[in-house]
């Protein structure tokens, strides 16, 4: 298992999203990250009045609200320039690093948070 500090650039779903990592000696790399353990509602190719549609809206918008920003524009105030670590081992099936993310300031993880408020997003007893 290997783990990075980080900081979110783009959310593209409710289980994916940009993030670029810190590796050391002053070298950063932009990587995608699917959620690992998660599998959100789609929003990309289905009908925008369609349920799928609204709640894979939904819970792309809390992952959004729950990702601290580099500048501490959150709304507890969190952030700064690495503000949530990513642990990850490998890749999967569509060349996104399988991740669990967390946020450094309260050690809360975006994973656990989605399986616990939305239903039908938990898929911890297969491969995300």
């Amino acid at each position: 298992m290997y783990e990075y500090k980080a900081h979110c650039v783009n959310v593209i779903d409710g289980d994916t999203i940009d993030v670029v990592v810190d590796l050391g000696f002053h070298i950063q790399r932009e990587i995608r990250l699917r959620l690992q353990g998660v599998d959100t509602h789609e929003t990309y190719g289905v009908s925008h009045d369609s349920e799928e549609y609204r709640r894979g809206e939904r819970e792309t918008a809390y992952v959004q609200d729950w990702l601290p920003s580099i500048d501490g524009e959150t709304a507890d105030g969190a952030g700064g320039e690495w503000p949530i670590t990513v642990r990850t081992e490998k890749k999967g099936k569509y060349g996104r690093y399988l991740a669990e993310v967390e946020r450094r300031h309260d050690g809360a993880v975006l994973n656990e948070g989605l399986r616990e408020t939305f239903d039908g997003v938990d898929t911890t007893e297969g491969e995300s």
